[in-house]
């Protein structure tokens, strides 16, 4: 058994309860959101877990090119979910201490669209695995991709920075660890981010197969220590703050912290839902009336 094999059973291993706690965490946080928050992660948790799975199927069927594209792409999209996260916590403060700061919501939202688009230019890439006429093009989209997760990574850094330092006193207690967390979080994310870094300058292309620094192909202790140590360490503090969110939530001096449009429109389904009751107990309280006459 290789050192890949041996990373490909230790990610199953851990991501296994990984996957299980955060599914319960999405669930229960469904009513007090941010979704964007929770959901991610727990498709990060099972992408993981799948990855350790096709790390080892791979070791034992080296020529199969679309398993080679398939776990390239799972092992090298770690900072999407985990960087959605942090930008829609930071985003769950700025909106619910500094609903009417623009320029803060205006900063997430392009941090969300760079994320996007640098997962689509990520999973491009991916694809062109295994075809040496598209290494040049595989180079330049991994390259802008991790470039733009670095500018998403400084300016959400920047965001709780600002938030925590110079406007903790504007900031609701609770809402205090939330930016702790994230700042906490920092540190193995830049060495994640790094990781990537490093890797799109010396593991794309032609040297995808050769470089130490290639996530499938190069050195596992460097991929484990870098990557999956500190993706594992982030997921943990983010799973700390769901656990957080529904013991702050659901007590009776929880304070609704969803954006209003959110709020109205959960008052507009439960006034519909309500009136729909009330049509079915009419409906069933006259169809009591005519059986009755019926009987008679």
């Amino acid at each position: 058994m290789n050192q890949h094999t041996a990373l490909g059973i230790a990610q199953i291993i851990f991501y296994i309860p990984a996957t299980i706690y955060m599914t319960y965490i999405g669930i229960r946080c469904w009513k007090y959101g941010p979704k964007m928050a929770w959901y991610p992660l727990m498709v990060f948790a099972m992408v993981r877990l799948a990855g350790g799975a096709l790390v080892i199927a791979y070791q034992n069927d080296r020529q199969n090119i679309p398993l080679i594209k398939a776990t390239y792409v799972l092992l090298n999209i770690g900072l999407v979910p985990l960087l959605t996260a942090f930008n829609r916590l930071s985003a769950l403060v700025s909106t619910a201490n500094f609903p009417h700061d623009d320029r803060l919501s205006k900063i997430q939202k392009i941090c969300g669209i760079l994320i996007l688009v640098a997962a689509g230019l990520l999973g491009s890439a991916g694809g062109m695995t295994g075809k040496p006429g598209e290494a040049d093009s595989q180079t330049r989209l991994s390259k802008i991709a991790y470039f733009e997760f670095l500018a998403v990574f400084v300016l959400l850094t920047l965001i709780c920075r600002y938030l925590y330092f110079l406007r903790r006193n504007e900031i609701r207690e609770d809402h205090h660890t939330y930016l702790r967390y994230m700042l906490l979080s920092a540190p193995p994310l830049a060495l994640r981010t790094a990781y990537g870094i490093i890797g799109v300058f010396e593991a794309t292309g032609n040297n995808i197969t050769t470089s130490m620094w290639s996530s499938l192909f190069g050195s596992a202790t460097a991929f484990a220590l870098m990557a999956l140590v500190p993706e594992y360490i982030v997921l943990g503090m983010f799973m700390y703050l769901g656990h957080f969110r529904i013991k702050t939530c659901g007590g009776r001096d929880w304070v609704d912290d969803r954006p209003a449009k959110k709020k109205l429109k959960d008052r507009i389904r439960d006034k519909l839902q309500g009136i729909q009751l009330g049509e079915r107990m009419d409906l069933g309280r006259q169809l009591s009336v005519v059986v009755l006459d019926v009987e008679e």
